[in-house]
């Protein structure tokens, strides 16, 4: 099996990231997950593992964890989706995407159980679920040895196909909202009740700072149920901003209380965002906690890491040149909810003061149209709104009809059908040349691709 080959074979299967089958339920059952797992010899033990789960900064977090402990001389293998470009980007050794041959050696070793599954029940499959058998597989096969392994859920927690373990290192929960309320709950504690099930005995459950108080009061009484140490930086820490400016920030982490032994921290960013402040006080407390599990880390490790890490289509600034050498800033962003459109908003304030901008938006179907663009309305000098590849699109239409509430003329509004239409369109309709993609990280991706074309598929 070649490259090409696996990927058709994975597109056969039932995808809730692309819509291809009639369901929004997970497909591919815990059970499932486990069975094949355990005709594999268990290949997701016997290394360090850090899971991670939250509604949003999940893949942030995870890469300045991966960051860190890359810096600290640890072979880290890192799994996390949807991907922006290619299936290659979801399985990174030390942060770099594994080869096409490697990705197709994969599947093609666990193929022949796949079919054995597969010809018992044709709906036993995932592309998720067999991805994540995937991951674990070549983690399990890789030279040399991998040390550390971070894992990123896909959905929820407790029935997610990654959650696979008696028990792990750490457990990472970030910022939870409401999201996903057909299959999650419709309440913010049912949310993070099914979030909690990734806690397991004797892990340390690290908890990003959190807007509802509810949250910790789940994650806690969950820590306390199966005797996990809860480690909470909304409780312990306070984030002070020190200084920022389009290419990095700089913040103090202090105790809340005074009389705390806890100690100082000053850290430096290359991501913008206050919000990304919170991720990376999670990704360092975990990696403290990993410390004190016996892993060799160091505070400088610890700041180099966290300085070193960015995050493609996460607040990216690229520089896009015409043909007739007029230049474009287009900044990338995946905010796709109305707390990321909000952190955006925030960022793009603070970075490009008084500046209007032209934005190209899709947005999925499952997603809240009015929470987005109410975030995002007061920046718009005009829109260009488009939808990707994605089956779970919204149409351009659906979305026009929001924006169009919120005080934009029709000639202040663009819709085009595809993204490479909707960049010639915002390339065409941008006076400033200020240009910010967001709404859908699949948006995000095809328009990436057309800036800064990758390498692979």
């Amino acid at each position: 099996m070649n490259y090409d080959q696996a990927l058709k074979y994975l597109q056969t299967l039932p995808d809730m990231e692309t819509g291809n089958h009639q369901t929004r339920l997970p497909n591919m059952t815990l059970g499932s997950m486990m069975a094949l797992l355990e005709k594999l010899d268990n290949p997701q033990l016997n290394r360090t593992t850090i899971h991670l789960t939250g509604s949003k900064g999940k893949g942030s977090t995870a890469h300045f964890l991966a960051n860190i402990l890359k810096t600290a001389k640890l072979k880290t293998a890192l799994f996390t989706s949807p991907h922006l470009s290619s299936y290659l980007e979801r399985f990174q050794i030390d942060l770099q995407p594994i080869s096409p041959q490697l990705f197709a050696d994969t599947l093609s070793e666990i193929k022949p159980l796949l079919d054995i599954e597969m010809a018992k029940n044709d709906r036993s499959l995932s592309t998720f679920g067999v991805l994540t058998l995937m991951f674990f597989q070549m983690v399990k096969n890789y030279v040399p040895k991998i040390d550390c392994q971070i894992i990123e859920v896909g959905i929820g927690g407790r029935y997610d196909a990654t959650n696979v373990f008696n028990s792990k290192d750490i457990a990472i929960i970030t910022p939870i909202s409401l999201e996903h309320t057909e299959i999650l709950g419709n309440t913010i504690t049912e949310i993070a009740s099914n979030k909690a099930g990734i806690i397991t005995k004797n892990c340390s459950a690290v908890l990003a700072s959190q807007k509802d108080s509810a949250v910790a009061t789940v994650i806690s009484r969950k820590c306390y149920e199966v005797g996990a140490d809860f480690i909470e930086l909304g409780k312990k820490y306070k984030i002070v901003s020190v200084a920022s400016n389009i290419n990095s920030q700089r913040f103090q982490i202090v105790p809340t209380k005074p009389r705390d032994a806890a100690p100082e921290f000053e850290f430096e960013l290359s991501m913008n965002g206050i919000h990304q402040q919170v991720n990376a006080c999670t990704a360092a407390l975990a990696a403290v906690a990993l410390q004190k599990k016996g892993l060799p880390i160091t505070l400088e490790q610890i700041h180099t890491g966290l300085k070193n890490t960015t995050v493609p289509g996460r607040f990216e600034i690229l520089e896009y040149v015409k043909s007739n050498q007029e230049k474009f800033t287009v900044i990338l962003d995946g905010a796709h909810n109305q707390d990321s459109s909000r952190c955006l908003a925030q960022t793009l304030k603070s970075c490009y003061p008084n500046t209007q901008f032209t934005f190209v938006i899709g947005i999925n179907n499952d997603k809240n149209v009015h929470a987005i663009w109410n975030e995002l309305a007061n920046l718009a000098q005009n829109v260009v709104i488009t939808r990707s590849k994605n089956a779970r699109a919204f149409s351009t239409k659906t979305i026009k009809e929001v924006v169009s509430f919120y005080g934009l003329s029709d000639e202040m509004i663009i819709c085009k059908e595809t993204t490479n239409e909707a960049f010639e369109a915002a390339l065409a309709s941008s006076p400033n040349h200020m240009i910010c993609v967001c709404g859908s990280l699949y948006v995000v991706g095809e328009m990436r691709e057309l800036i800064t074309p990758t390498y692979y598929r």
